[in-house]
């Protein structure tokens, strides 16, 4: 059986997928999202196609409540309900091809009892805790104001600055008073001293004793640090 040299050539169609193709499209990650509800969004995922002649259109899964995409990948609308969602995002064109973006969206609460007035400063940008995470020990720094709650401090009395969202204090890693330190947020009592007897934001550390393998802690009067200056 099979094709002699007298049935040659042979002639018809053969189908043929976009995926046998390669892969012509490709996609963006607009990387994670966060806000608060009741707070309009705006953001654009983007894609390009290799195929001649052809322009993807977007779809989605997993958006926040009260936001849609548009097939021109505009993401639009207002959270309304808080929470943390897993979005997909898929371009397409028209001959099938397509690719896909995954990315966290957090939505905040948009009213927890705490002021939303954040600590604005260099180049307009806010005093934040990084990747929204309350764990001790997470960094400080300075991000993009979102009017989240991982930038919200509140003064206290005792001269300290509380993350209210984490419950957790402006802190000198270390107990450090170099400049250029890194900050950090710590648990504190929210009261004027904290429960091992430090102001809050100053924690007590161990540090070495030169004349033993055991560590001692150091009282709080050698640890104590200048109020945080107000942000400008």
């Amino acid at each position: 059986m099979g094709d002699s040299d007298a049935n040659l050539p042979l002639s018809g169609t053969l189908a043929v997928t976009a995926a046998q193709l390669g892969q012509p499209v490709t996609i963006t990650s607009p990387g994670p999202k966060e806000g608060l509800a009741g707070t309009t969004v705006s953001t654009t995922v983007s894609a390009a196609d290799s195929g001649s002649g052809q322009t993807p259109t977007f779809t989605a899964t997993g958006l926040p409540a009260g936001t849609a995409i548009s097939s021109a990948g505009a993401i639009t609308g207002t959270p309304t309900t808080a929470g943390t969602s897993t979005v997909t995002v898929t371009a397409q064109d028209g001959t099938g091809a397509q690719a896909s973006t995954t990315f966290t969206w957090t939505v905040e609460p948009a009213s927890d009892g705490i002021a939303t007035t954040p600590l604005v400063g260099y180049e307009g940008l806010c005093l934040d805790v990084t990747s929204d995470n309350n764990t001790n020990g997470t960094a400080v720094d300075v991000y993009t104001c979102n009017g989240t709650g991982a930038q919200v401090w509140q003064p206290q009395s005792s001269g300290s600055l509380v993350n209210p969202q984490s419950g957790a204090c402006l802190d000198d890693t270390g107990n450090s008073t170099i400049p250029g330190t890194q900050v950090e947020i710590w648990t504190c009592t929210g009261g004027p001293t904290r429960s091992g007897g430090c102001p809050d934001g100053v924690r007590q550390s161990r540090r070495s004793n030169p004349l033993t393998p055991s560590s001692r802690t150091v009282p709080c009067s050698t640890q104590s640090r200048p109020a945080s200056p107000p942000a400008g």
